[in-house]
């Protein structure tokens, strides 16, 4: 069974999507009897083949999926060759003869269009096309499913979770003072909205008060909430104006050492499609606090301390717990160890091979 699968996301900066594509690669070839993979990408300017030796679709991605989601052609056999299965792993999914399937991770770009990356405004037009020419969606939770099926009730949809993330060495994870300093607290996103920093900062400011030895820590890349970010930070104290770090994007080893060494990790969003730093955190043994978006509670069941999507003083409170109470935090830990051992690539991987499979057999 051959199936092409687009990679087109390891290009340039790596995103969510593309450890999500690098892992799921990966975990296809692992398998003793998976498919034969053809992985593609499609871009004018990164030929180069996404470092799996992908097969270039050597047009601009900007030009070719709006015109994809109008006509069929050109097909992408004209690159692959013959194929039984096209994955498009990033929201479209090329013209072609074959069975299809499409990833969507989330609907963002319905809930908040205005900070979606630049290239989602495609995303609705193309998911849309896919349904109607006959794709699967697959997503990684039944809560993204039940969204796509109230958007699309056509859809037949498909939840294959992602698998966790390895971790080579072990957290502190005590609360006590880390390898880079003082404990602290560690968030994880793109500045956006969504993500709720700003909401986060405020109520770290409560949290400084009474607990004058501990920090907060934000990493990723800047965004739209960026200026909200800085103003609400310098609205702080000075003596708790100095314990907020905004880190901007840092390296993925970076963000394992920060994520490593923290004393929890906070995830404040108010919408997700999986929640990858949850899982990210438990697999290093942190303790989780969470705004309860429906696809993180999915994902994290009773591994996290959840809080009202949106309620500050929840959230300092659950904050302030975590870092006083040993037993809290062990609990967490314990839990969050026991959790991440149900998503893993391998299981991803099998049930990808078993969609394959069907769908190859209905053709």
């Amino acid at each position: 069974m051959r199936v092409a699968l687009d990679t087109t996301p390891l290009l340039g900066t790596r995103s969510g999507v593309a450890e999500v594509v690098s892992s799921t690669v990966a975990a296809l070839s692992g398998l003793g009897a998976g498919p034969d993979l053809v992985p593609y990408t499609v871009s004018a300017r990164d030929t180069s083949g996404a470092g799996v030796g992908a097969v270039a679709v050597p047009w601009p991605a900007k030009v070719l999926i709006p015109w994809w989601s109008r006509v069929r052609h050109p097909r992408l056999e004209r690159w692959t060759g013959p194929i039984d299965v096209v994955h498009g792993t990033n929201y479209v999914v090329p013209p072609t003869a074959a069975a299809t399937v499409v990833s969507v991770y989330d609907l963002s770009f319905r809930h908040d269009p205005e900070n979606a990356v630049s290239a989602a405004r495609w995303f609705p037009a193309a998911v849309r096309t896919a349904v109607r020419r006959g794709a699967v969606v697959h997503t990684c939770t039944e809560a993204v499913a039940e969204e796509l099926r109230d958007w699309l009730p056509e859809a037949e949809v498909r939840v294959i979770p992602a698998g966790a993330p390895d971790f080579s060495r072990p957290a502190q994870g005590g609360g006590g003072e880390s390898e880079s300093g003082p404990p602290y607290l560690f968030a994880v996103g793109t500045a956006i909205a969504r993500k709720s920093f700003p909401l986060l900062i405020r109520a770290f400011g409560a949290v400084a008060a009474e607990l004058p030895g501990v920090e907060l820590r934000i990493a990723g890349s800047p965004g739209p909430a960026s200026e909200a970010m800085a103003a609400e930070r310098e609205r702080l104290p000075p003596h708790v104006r100095r314990r907020v770090h905004l880190m901007g994007r840092v390296s993925g080893a970076d963000k394992q050492r920060l994520l490593a060494d923290s004393s929890a990790l906070v995830h404040p969003s108010v919408y997700e499609g999986f929640g990858f730093p949850v899982l990210e955190a438990m697999a290093a043994g942190v303790p989780v606090i969470a705004a309860d978006d429906p696809a993180v509670v999915e994902v994290a069941g009773d591994a996290a301390l959840f809080v009202p999507r949106g309620d500050e003083a929840g959230l300092a409170e659950a904050m302030k717990r975590v870092l006083e109470s040993g037993h809290t935090r062990a609990r967490l830990m314990d839990a969050g160890r026991l959790r991440v051992t149900r998503f893993t690539w391998e299981s991803t991987a099998t049930a990808l091979v078993d969609l394959y499979a069907d769908l190859a057999g209905r053709a």
